[in-house]
């Protein structure tokens, strides 16, 4: 394991890996934004809704809350070749772009990274996170041990309707279930990828959930469309997520003020006595068990307007809202949304209105 990852606070995740254009089709005409921060992309993507009057985004790990904070800060004063620079995206002096940023961080942000320049310089950004550790690991030993370099990129660039078959005719070979197994197993992923604690109320085989999930992703979304697919096999995105696509970035630094920074979990936000109508909650139930989670959705309902939309996924652990102040989406519209989802990682997409 590497050493950044000894030590807290740390990254755990340097991007998102949650569908920002589920939340785009959830978020409507909202105006208050309630969001964890995560990597930040989510976050600096709904500023792309056109009725965004604030985001408030929060996270109980400072680490993910500077690199959030950082990411706002490239995107107002930064143009859109640097910020692409200073997250490693492309070619550049990425230390000298952040030197460049330094004075217009706050002094925990700029207190972080500077004791961090690594990750900007040698690591870079786009890459910094604990379960970007652990999808390197995957495609520098499960996919280049298993797979030849020309049915990779065949199956990248195949059309839709061709993927799962070849997935499962092609890539799906016995090195690869072998291996693959044992990488996409709760034991691995929680010492490479995520916290042990992640998976304390889990009971579902992770290996499978992955498997089932990928399938129904390669029958629904191109993988030459899949910046979640090409990083892990790539280790680079071939197309930009969506909050650093070119024709999304002015829209972005035009709204970037729209954002409030909470360090700490729901019950800090709940502190804060301030109402929201749009809800991006990430898989945070994942990690509570039943009680701390009836208590958090008590929370959101106060903290939430009426008609309120909020949206979590989950991995393992079937969390839902049980409260007769939600009602929760219908399954079909559930799964149009869910089936055309270009992240893989998540078993369940929950979304709930405020009674």
């Amino acid at each position: 394991m590497n050493k950044e990852f000894k030590t807290e606070p740390y990254i755990r995740y340097a991007n998102c890996y949650e569908d920002p254009k589920t939340l785009l089709k959830l978020v409507g005409e909202k105006k208050s934004v309630l969001s964890i921060a995560s990597g930040g992309d989510n976050c600096l993507a709904l500023l792309t809704a056109p009725n965004i009057k604030s985001i408030t985004i929060f996270d109980k790990n400072p680490a993910q809350l500077c690199l959030t904070k950082l990411k706002f800060a490239a995107f107002k004063y930064l143009s859109h070749k640097d910020v692409l620079v200073l997250l490693g995206i492309i070619k550049g002096d990425s230390a000298a772009v952040y030197n460049s940023l330094r004075t217009k961080l706050d002094l925990d942000t700029k207190n972080y990274f500077d004791s961090r320049l690594k990750l900007i310089s040698k690591i870079k950004l786009v890459n910094c996170g604990k379960f970007e550790y652990y999808l390197k690991k995957v495609r520098k030993i499960a996919i280049r041990l298993t797979q030849n370099k020309k049915n990779i990129k065949r199956f990248m660039n195949m059309p839709t309707d061709m993927q799962k078959d070849f997935y499962l005719n092609k890539i799906n070979n016995r090195r690869w279930r072998f291996v693959a197994k044992r990488f996409f197993s709760k034991k691995t992923v929680a010492r490479l990828g995520r916290d042990k604690d992640f998976f304390k109320y889990a009971d579902a085989d992770l290996h499978k959930a992955i498997t089932d999930r990928i399938l129904l992703c390669f029958d629904n979304v191109p993988n030459q469309e899949n910046t979640y697919l090409q990083y892990t096999v790539y280790g680079r995105f071939v197309k930009l997520p969506f909050y650093l696509q070119k024709e999304n970035f002015d829209i972005i630094k035009a709204n970037i003020d729209k954002a409030l920074f909470v360090l700490g979990d729901v019950s800090t936000v709940f502190s804060l006595n301030t109402n929201f109508d749009f809800f991006n909650l990430s898989d945070i139930f994942e990690y509570m068990d039943k009680e701390a989670a009836k208590q958090n959705e008590a929370m959101i309902a106060f903290c939430a307007s009426q008609n309120a939309v909020i949206v979590f996924w989950n991995m393992l652990v079937d969390r839902q809202f049980l409260s007769e102040k939600f009602l929760p989406m219908c399954q079909d519209k559930i799964y149009q949304l869910y089936k055309n989802e270009e992240a893989y990682y998540y078993q369940a997409l929950k979304v709930y209105t405020r009674t």
